[in-house]
């Protein structure tokens, strides 16, 4: 599943958030996609990446890259975990606060 909003004037990141099937719903996707909205302008990009690494594992990879600083700033990271111990939406909702944080502190 993937959501890719960055055609509108009215979004300012670029926020890609891809899934496999069942890590994250649709509904979780799109909160996600609303605070990437909330962060820089529309010349920021901001991927996370959720995948199954066998039957009991996850990972999540992110990279932001936020263009719209007089320096291109660029932040990534990548975690795994087993599925019962993580909840994804919080981990992605934390580090899309700690994007936001970055950019308003560096902005």
């Amino acid at each position: 599943m993937k959501i890719n909003d960055s055609k509108s004037l009215s979004f300012r990141a670029i926020t890609n958030i891809s899934s496999e099937e069942g890590l994250l719903s649709k509904k979780e996707i799109n909160k996600l996609t609303k605070i990437g909205k909330k962060i820089g302008t529309n010349s920021d990009k901001i991927d996370f990446s959720v995948k199954k690494c066998d039957k009991n594992g996850v990972s999540v990879f992110y990279k932001a890259n936020l263009n719209s600083l007089y320096n291109t700033t660029e932040a990534s990271s990548y975690y795994f975990d087993k599925i019962e111990n993580f909840n994804i939406f919080e981990y992605i909702s934390k580090k899309m606060e700690y994007i936001k944080k970055v950019y308003k502190k560096i902005k």
